[in-house]
């Protein structure tokens, strides 16, 4: 890719279905491999994007006071509505530049030399404008937006890091894959 993309991550989800676990803090904070899955996810977009916009709502409002961003990054927050992904992420579409990277922040084993493969292969498919990584399990909501919308190409791509945590039993393979790596 040319020019060092703008990221977004998707950190606004109610979380529900991991409710069921007890669990009370936000999604993006529960932690994986030791640590908030927010602050994995970060880690991963620091040195591939040129700026870190991400997107909480009342559900998440908590996470700019629990993330240690003591990093080199930029990063900013929008609140949206947290109606759902697909409303939100449509919202933040009209106003942010592209290109524009949008990765959730429930994605932690996601690693950077994975995002770097995704967006070099998404040059290959410069006409369509919107590229999505596709894992073996289906999409998983990393994409890159060249404009707002049109046609887009799924890419998919290999590898156990392409897991989202939706569900107490994603959370519970994520957390098997940490412990397997130790």
């Amino acid at each position: 890719m040319r020019a060092s993309p703008l990221c977004l991550i998707m950190a606004g989800g109610a979380g529900k279905r991991l409710r069921s676990l007890g669990r009370v803090e936000p999604k993006p904070l529960i932690k994986v491999c030791g640590e908030p899955m927010l602050v994995r996810v970060l880690r991963t977009v620091n040195g591939i994007c040129s700026y870190v916009v991400i997107a909480i709502s009342e559900h998440t409002a908590a996470i700019p006071l629990n993330v240690d961003l003591r990093s080199n990054i930029d990063v900013d927050y929008v609140f949206t509505s947290g109606r759902g992904y697909v409303e939100d992420l449509t919202f933040l579409l009209q106003g942010l530049r592209k290109p524009l990277l949008v990765i959730p922040g429930d994605v932690p084993l996601l690693t950077r030399g994975i995002l770097r493969r995704f967006l070099a292969e998404a040059e290959r498919f410069g006409k369509f404008p919107i590229v999505n990584l596709v894992g073996e399990k289906g999409l998983f909501g990393v994409s890159l937006f060249r404009s707002e919308g049109g046609a887009w190409v799924d890419l998919r791509l290999r590898g156990y890091e392409l897991l989202d945590v939706d569900t107490p039993e994603d959370l519970k393979e994520v957390e098997g894959l940490c412990r397997a790596a130790e």
